[in-house]
């Protein structure tokens, strides 16, 4: 068995939230309506058990607000019957929290907004190992039009998105300060990022990463070979998730 020690799973686009600086901006907003549907991830967990990986974190998380995704329930079902997941964690702002997901999740971190203060007090007293208070998010501005590579990535372990892997990237790849740089150093266009779509993305993403976006079926995370976070792309040199990167934090608006 081939042990992952992270994972990202996208889940969908929708948010309740409009945040400055977002990370995931560009395809939370140019595909609105994306939703992992059921088969997606049935087809994720059936590639994983039969090429032998083991997800030792798993977390479930954008473009948007994980528990806004329409199948949360009978998803969490799926993913904590299965050989292949470990640790299910989810990221939420908490405006909506349903107290089943309790029961198949290892923990929840949420962001503190003053309105849920005394919902989270109130989680907190319930699930007290099953939840994470953390600040209100500031996003982050990255300084100057590129940082330098080799470089640690910030972002852990391949990123699910519909039927595809992104191998070594996380989703702010897609960000407005990753897009912004990819397009000054001819990654993209201003028509690539215009045009992208629901139907385009995997071609768009082609762009970025070339042979980093896989189809997610058997082995297919074997292309990758020994998984580290040391990045050497020429990519990095304009992602977000480069850690040499200076940075200047914008306070989010909702």
């Amino acid at each position: 068995m081939k042990t992952i020690a992270s994972g990202m799973l996208q889940v969908c686009s929708k948010c309740q939230n409009n945040c400055n600086k977002c990370v995931t901006t560009i395809i939370r907003k140019n595909f609105p309506d994306y939703q992992l549907s059921i088969e997606q991830l049935e087809n994720f967990i059936e590639s994983n058990e039969k090429s032998g990986y083991f997800f030792r974190d798993l977390w479930l998380n954008g473009f948007g607000e994980p528990l806004l995704w329409d199948h949360l329930h009978d998803g969490l079902k799926l993913l904590s019957r299965s050989k292949s997941i470990g640790n299910i964690f989810i990221r939420s702002n908490g405006h909506i929290i349903d107290e089943d997901i309790f029961n198949y999740i290892s923990r929840l971190s949420i962001s503190r907004y003053k309105p849920l203060k005394n919902e989270l007090t109130r989680l907190i007293k319930k699930f007290p190992n099953k939840t994470k208070i953390i600040g209100k998010e500031e996003f982050c501005e990255l300084v100057g039009k590129h940082a330098r590579i080799p470089c640690m990535c910030i972002c852990h372990g391949p990123t699910i998105i519909g039927n595809y892997a992104l191998v070594y990237c996380g989703p702010v790849i897609y960000s407005p300060d990753t897009t912004e740089r990819f397009i000054d150093g001819k990654i993209l266009k201003e028509e690539d990022v215009k045009n992208l779509n629901g139907e385009n993305w995997v071609e768009y993403t082609k762009k970025i990463v070339g042979s980093g976006i896989v189809e997610v079926k058997l082995n297919y995370l074997d292309v990758c070979g020994p998984r580290s976070q040391h990045r050497n792309m020429q990519i990095c040199k304009y992602c977000y998730g480069n850690n040499t990167f200076k940075r200047t934090k914008i306070r989010s608006q909702q």
